[in-house]
């Protein structure tokens, strides 16, 4: 049983390797996730679910697995993973290290994306740009040079996020977004406005969706307290811990990871 956030490559090398030899499940809350992997792997059932209340029996896997995504459920999410173990079975998982690297630059790329929001780039960006293609098509220019004095704030708030942050922050998406728009300004008579404001309408989109899951990822990042409540917590239910320790790699000073792998030994659940 695999419980996703997203598939690392070698995850998917393991599921195709595996997939003819066992029966694999893989669970996601997005349908379009697990048409995704039912689509790549024909074999594995796919199961559209909240990891926090999953609609199958007890102690019915040998191995249930998460490499971050169980925690996006929540705390209890885990306990319900450990329900589905059956008795020999092992529940292996990887989950978020509160304070760790990927936990830090989760904030820092929150933070530039909460600034981004705050200037109002983007809705300002496209009142500029609605009145600069009526200015080309013959419209008087003030509607173009005021809505262009509105934005130039922004710009500078984008600029000061990328010099504070780094140009790399949030996934380059800010400083991409600030050259593009920049080109598309100065060669405004090449682009089509419904292009240009379509596009913006679609960043927006997908900015906002990026905030979302940064958002979420410094939630469902897992404390020391909390990583400790776990496996008490797993104890009670049966399981022996086999490995608590965090996942350190060499070009990374922080822990990346929690990696957590227990051992069901005794009936805990009715089936």
């Amino acid at each position: 049983m695999i419980i996703e956030d997203s598939l690392s490559k070698t995850v998917k090398i393991g599921m195709w390797l595996l997939a003819d030899a066992y029966e694999i499940s893989s669970l996601d809350i997005s349908d379009s996730a697990i048409q995704n992997i039912k689509k790549r792997f024909p074999q594995v059932n796919g199961i559209v679910s909240d990891a926090g209340t999953i609609p199958l029996k007890s102690e019915t896997f040998n191995i249930v697995t998460s490499q971050y995504g169980i925690e996006y459920a929540g705390h209890n999410a885990v306990l319900e993973a450990a329900r589905l173990v059956d008795n020999g079975g092992l529940l292996s998982l990887i989950l978020h290290f509160e304070s760790g690297s990927i936990h830090h630059d989760s904030l820092q790329n929150l933070a530039a994306m909460e600034k981004l929001e705050e200037s109002k780039f983007i809705p300002l960006a496209i009142k500029m740009f609605d009145a600069g293609f009526k200015a080309v098509n013959g419209a008087h220019r003030s509607d173009y040079e005021k809505s262009a004095s509105n934005l130039a704030p922004a710009i500078s708030d984008l600029e000061k996020i990328m010099k504070h942050y780094g140009q790399n922050i949030a996934d380059n998406t800010i400083v991409r977004l600030y050259n593009d728009v920049g080109q598309i300004h100065e060669q405004l008579q090449n682009y089509g406005a419904v292009e240009v404001i379509n596009w913006l309408d679609r960043m927006s989109v997908e900015l906002n969706a990026y905030t979302g899951r940064m958002s979420s990822m410094c939630r469902s990042a897992i404390s020391h307290q909390k990583f400790d409540t776990i496996q008490n917590e797993l104890k009670n239910l049966g399981f022996s811990i086999k490995s608590a320790e965090t996942l350190i790699v060499s070009d990374h000073q922080q822990p990346m990871a929690w990696i957590l792998i227990a051992e069901k030994e005794t009936a805990s659940y009715p089936m």
